[in-house]
């Protein structure tokens, strides 16, 4: 069989954008990881969790918002996050700790040990007539502190671009987007939390950066 190659690809590859890790997510996995049923039946696959993050910092649940096709991956990559990563408190507009989602993907790769792309996929595209900016420069990301029941509390801009008529866009795109899931603690109860969303302009035509 080849070399083992696994990639968590929110550090080196693929970053979102979300509460910030304390140390590097890319040491909370490792080859180590992969279950050996899966390496045995030469499973692949690539993994995006989400991981629900308490106010202390700790991850309090995980779920799998992209199926790698195979489930003890799945599995295998909500379990590490979880047991190892450890987060800034993120602090709500009056300073309070609250809890916030982060998210990771994974890619379970048998072979040459070949990277992918560095990509950031976006949450939401948005076409215009025509950019203010180079394509590269037209992502904005917005934070939104949701309520338990998912409604959106308030929204905020955190990654402007250089171009303030696509910020004020953003904003207000923003400001419209609903939650795709409640946040929810290690019981299962539904929390207030805060959610990163990314923002990309594309002129109408283009193939934007990101694909």
């Amino acid at each position: 069989m080849g070399s083992l190659m696994l990639v968590a690809l929110a550090g080196a590859a693929v970053t979102y954008s979300g509460p910030t890790p304390i140390g590097d997510p890319l040491t909370w996995i490792s080859w180590a990881d992969y279950p050996s049923a899966a390496l045995n039946a030469a499973k692949e696959g690539r993994t995006e969790i989400e991981i629900s993050v308490d106010p202390t910092g700790h991850a309090a649940r995980c779920r799998t918002v992209t199926s790698s096709g195979v489930t003890i991956l799945d599995q295998m990559a909500c379990a590490a996050f979880a047991r190892r990563g450890k987060w800034e408190p993120t602090l709500d507009m009056a300073g309070k700790p609250i809890f916030a989602i982060y998210r990771q993907r994974v890619s379970w790769r048998l072979g040459n040990g070949q990277r992918e792309a560095a990509i950031t996929p976006p949450d939401m595209e948005v076409e215009v007539a025509k950019l203010p900016v180079p394509a590269a420069d037209a992502k904005v990301v917005v934070r939104q502190i949701q309520r338990s029941d998912g409604s959106q509390e308030t929204c905020d801009v955190v990654k402007p671009s250089p171009s303030a008529a696509l910020n004020r866009a953003a904003y207000t795109v923003g400001a419209q987007l609903t939650a795709t899931e409640p946040i929810g603690d290690a019981a299962g109860q539904l929390v207030r939390g805060a959610r990163w969303r990314t923002i990309e302009f594309v002129e109408k035509g283009a193939t934007p950066p990101s694909k």
